[in-house]
């Protein structure tokens, strides 16, 4: 055991709880808004922020470093193998859009998993760049996210405005732009160097003026979400703003304010005990194991009222593979 921030690996476990309600249906749809396009946006951008935070710690260690990365990557192929089974026939679509989309699957992930790829992806770029200028990366952080949304909006981009080279480049985009912004350069090395940014920069914010921030950009985020998912607004009777403005779809400036005011309460506000890290591990295990509990259940079942029968079997099983990983050092 040894001194552990409890606070935030509680806050880890919840943001676990946030992702499944991402990867389950909304019911009813009008609240979707509300939590699993809402709140629960935080979840990914926390992760890597927590991750870019506590990487500072090893970066300056090659040989430290390069056994984090490898750890990362026996943990990608272990959990790409155990959820082979779900993507295993996609691989072998014999056409030119079937064999680019197996090739981004294998390397940015499968489902959740593309989230350790872009972790992998992000903590070899902060290696590469970490010496430059701290303010320069920053901005050059946010124009990254910025852009990797706009990519995300293809679909409400009239194509005919398009043709020849143009037209094909743009049809490719909007064909694979999950894969294009699910990735370690415009979503996971924005908010992994933030976390790193945070760990040389110390911002001392009183508890009070945190909280009420975190609040703020909180309610910010609702709105977002709010006026982003369809919902009509003044005299746009006919329009959302997503569809008014396309850049903006499924775009959430907020995040990248709530987000690091949340790790800067957690790291201004510890609550240190000597830990095993039990919670920590328990949220890392029900992050890799929820999709494969949502898969086996019926798609009737598959709700937010499922949400905390998924909890408990993610966790039960959690226990046990935990247990697992500690006789053999793959699966967390």
């Amino acid at each position: 055991m040894h001194e552990r921030n409890i606070a935030l690996d509680y806050f880890k476990f919840f943001l676990a709880v946030l992702v499944i309600t991402i990867h389950l249906y909304p019911e009813p749809v009008s609240i979707e808004w509300l939590i699993g396009d809402g709140i629960a946006r935080i979840a990914v951008p926390c992760f890597f922020i927590i991750n870019g935070y506590y990487l500072a710690l090893i970066i300056e260690n090659k040989e430290k470093f390069f056994g984090y990365l490898k750890k990362l990557i026996i943990l990608y192929i272990v959990w790409m193998l155990i959820y082979s089974g779900f993507y295993y026939d996609d691989l072998f679509i014999c056409s030119r859009r079937g064999i680019i989309g197996s090739v981004l699957l294998i390397f940015t992930g499968y489902w959740h998993l593309w989230y350790i790829s872009a972790l992998i992806g992000a903590s070899v770029l902060l290696y590469l760049v970490k010496g430059y200028n701290k303010y320069l990366l920053l901005g050059i952080s946010l124009i990254l996210f910025v852009f990797g949304s706009f990519i995300y909006s293809l679909p409400l981009i009239d194509l005919s405005v398009f043709d020849g080279y143009s037209l094909f480049i743009v049809k490719y985009l909007y064909v694979f732009r999950v894969y294009l912004i699910r990735n370690f350069l415009f979503m996971g090395f924005p908010f992994v160097y933030i976390g790193w940014f945070l760990y040389y920069n110390k911002l001392k914010i009183g508890k009070l003026l945190n909280i009420l921030l975190v609040t703020l950009f909180l309610l910010l985020l609702l709105f977002e979400s709010y006026t982003l998912n369809g919902f009509k607004l003044g005299p746009f009777n006919e329009f959302s703003i997503g569809q008014l403005f396309p850049f903006l779809m499924d775009y959430r400036l907020s995040l990248f304010f709530i987000c690091p005011l949340l790790m800067v309460y957690f790291i201004n506000n510890p609550v240190l005990r000597n830990d095993d890290g039990l919670i920590s591990k328990l949220a890392s295990a029900v992050f890799f194991l929820h999709p494969l509990i949502i898969s086996i259940l019926d798609d009737r079942l598959n709700t937010y009222k499922s949400l905390f029968l998924v909890l408990f079997l993610s966790m039960i099983f959690g226990v046990v593979l935990i247990q697992l990983n500690k006789r053999i050092k793959i699966f967390l």
